[in-house]
């Protein structure tokens, strides 16, 4: 299936992955990785801590006591 010509005219006005997703993908890669590691490298990205703290609070995941931090 040949790719259409307007798209790859336009791949250049791509923008680049955030920051937070280009450390992530090799971290995510390593089998030694820790969550710690992990956490370090969210927790400076305010869109994905914020998503992340909501749906850990949520109603699903929270039972007895609220996450406030990542490290939690």
């Amino acid at each position: 299936m040949p790719i259409p010509e307007d798209l790859l005219n336009s791949i250049d006005r791509l923008d680049p992955l955030p920051i937070t997703v280009q450390k992530m993908i090799p971290a995510l890669k390593s089998e030694e990785v820790s969550l710690g590691e992990i956490a370090r490298i969210i927790e400076y990205d305010q869109a994905i801590a914020s998503n992340i703290l909501k749906v850990a609070n949520s109603a699903l995941y929270a039972r007895w006591f609220q996450i406030t931090n990542l490290r939690d």
